[in-house]
């Protein structure tokens, strides 16, 4: 990453397809890294009886921009999420999204408008594209500590240390997504989808959601499906990706634990006996959520699969139909890794049901 001659760091944005795509027919499921610009590659495969999910990760397509002066936009009245719908996203579907997004726009007030596209597909269950910046850690980690509001903020400060490297590489960058950075204050802006393959390619904002409406409401999974997708765009996720351990983490990667004291990044390319790997705010003590944690397709951010199942489960087995609260381990990841969760939704420090 390269230092401008003025001391301050370059923001990298780069587009990801990400998460939640329901695999139907095929081969070995993986991740596909393209290394040429504005080229989307399509996903390889995986037997539908495993149910599994996968992520594309797509290489730089425009040339970096500065970190500027921290701006944050929005309505003043807190998180805006502004849908855009596809003509193939009937009424009904429209008011699920818009019901989903009530929950975001009630629990975070953070100042900041993301627009998201939201598009019927005919394979997978979901998938969601966005924009990633390389910002300096100390610059992070100080507007982290600026915006701290909750117990767990506080707890997870705590074990997160600052400095002038980040505690997971030791690279001096992380890596956030375009809402996340604005949360904080950070000039991460919404960027043009206009890329070959793009399935959003006149959409301007945040991200474009792909959602498999017909499959998602045969298993009463649709507004599940929503929020994982709108999680990975608001900034949950992992830069592991197959079998690639990259140098600079994604910001939720800083609670990625093994065991107390110990962090965990590093990608598994065997699923027989994958090492540990947990979402922790308090150094490793208190294992909030398994990762799903190795190169099975699924992505390394999401959780392992539950019965009954979770929001942001890598693979369903849909014995469930999850929606979020407050104190779903998702929303207390958000909390974590920059938004700020409303007063209303604590009491004496800690976090409470809607």
């Amino acid at each position: 990453m390269a230092t401008m001659a003025h001391g301050f760091k370059r923001l990298l944005p780069f587009f990801i397809l990400a998460g939640l795509i329901l695999i139907h027919s095929g081969s070995i499921p993986g991740y596909l890294n393209a290394q040429s610009q504005g080229t989307a590659p399509n996903a390889r495969t995986a037997s539908p009886d495993q149910a599994e999910y996968s992520r594309i990760v797509l290489g730089p397509i425009s040339p970096p921009a500065p970190l500027l002066t921290p701006q944050v936009s929005g309505s003043g009245a807190g998180l805006t999420i502004i849908p855009t719908f596809d003509a193939s996203i009937d009424a009904a579907t429209q008011t699920a999204i818009n019901n989903a997004i009530a929950f975001y726009q009630k629990t975070f007030t953070n100042n900041i408008t993301v627009n998201i596209e939201f598009h019927n597909m005919a394979a997978g269950l979901g998938q969601s594209v966005f924009f990633v910046f390389n910002l300096s850690y100390p610059s992070y980690r100080t507007a982290l500590a600026a915006n701290a509001t909750s117990a767990d903020d506080a707890t997870a400060l705590a074990n997160t240390p600052s400095g002038s490297t980040n505690p997971v590489t030791g690279s001096s960058n992380i890596v956030v997504k375009s809402p996340n950075g604005r949360a904080l204050g950070f000039n991460t802006p919404e960027k043009s989808f206009n890329f070959g393959g793009s399935p959003c390619p006149t959409f301007t904002g945040s991200g474009c959601i792909g959602l498999n409406v017909t499959l998602a409401n045969s298993h009463g999974v649709l507004t599940a499906v929503v929020e994982h997708e709108i999680d990975e765009v608001l900034g949950l996720g992992s830069a592991l990706q197959g079998t690639t351990t990259p140098a600079d983490p994604w910001t939720e990667d800083l609670f990625r634990w093994a065991m107390t004291g110990l962090r965990s990044f590093a990608a598994n390319a065997s699923c027989t006996s994958p090492p540990s790997s947990f979402f922790s705010i308090d150094g490793g003590v208190t294992n909030l959520d398994q990762f799903n944690n190795c190169n099975n397709g699924g992505d390394y951010g999401d959780w392992i699969t539950h019965t009954p199942s979770q929001v942001q489960d890598a693979s369903t087995n849909f014995s469930g139909a999850p929606s979020l609260s407050v104190t779903s381990p998702e929303v207390r990841a958000l909390d974590v890794i920059g938004y700020t969760i409303g007063a209303s939704k604590h009491r004496r420090g800690q976090l409470i049901s809607q």
